[in-house]
């Protein structure tokens, strides 16, 4: 019989101010969660399950209740962020479906609320991904295997930034993602996940 369980995994990107607890059809499945924080796959049966996300430091009632759909034999990240100042959830399917197996894959998703477009260049300001916007995800593109140093820019205020993403290895057959992660101006300093190990399809 062919393995149809799901995987799933969950990032912490909500610039809200307190640490999170995960429950999946009322199972505590993570517990103090810190914004930044990416957890590693868990395996989950396929089809639908109710989450409830609390803050860790008041279970009374959760901050967030919906209905996840899983599909058999996928791998998803839910990512927890801020929509209109409030805790909401943005979930994604990983893994390429690649055509060159020589190959690695990378997207690049922007997950600061409030932002100014993100653009991501090769060091020699090749451009990768240009102009995404909060909570769009790039498609994945076929990158050689080697170590890359990127470029990640914005302008705000007038005043165009960038920030060295160095020293990411990407291997062939495997799939990448870059998550841009809090603010460009507040208390939850700009940064950036790079996540590895998605495999492609």
């Amino acid at each position: 019989m062919p393995n149809i369980s799901s995987s799933i995994r969950f990032l912490h990107a909500s610039t809200e101010d307190y640490n999170i607890d995960v429950k999946i059809d009322d199972k505590l499945l993570q517990t103090n969660l810190s914004f930044g924080t990416i957890t590693n796959y868990q395996k989950i049966s396929p089809g639908e399950h109710s989450i409830k996300v609390y803050r860790t430091d008041d279970k009374s009632n959760p901050v967030y209740e919906d209905t996840l759909v899983l599909l058999p034999a996928s791998m998803v990240t839910v990512s927890l962020v801020t929509v209109n100042n409030a805790l909401s959830v943005f979930m994604l399917r990983d893994g390429a479906e690649t055509t060159n197996p020589a190959l690695g894959n990378l997207r690049f998703i922007n997950l600061s609320p409030k932002s100014p477009l993100f653009n991501l260049l090769y060091e020699d300001r090749k451009p990768i991904f240009e102009n995404v916007e909060f909570l769009e995800t790039t498609n994945y593109t076929p990158l050689q295997p080697q170590k890359y140093n990127f470029i990640m820019t914005y302008s705000a205020s007038g005043k165009n930034t960038e920030t060295s993403i160095r020293d990411i290895d990407i291997n062939k057959f495997l799939s990448y993602t870059i998550y841009v992660i809090g603010e460009v101006n507040g208390p939850k300093k700009l940064g950036y996940i790079f996540t590895t190990g998605e495999i492609d399809k």
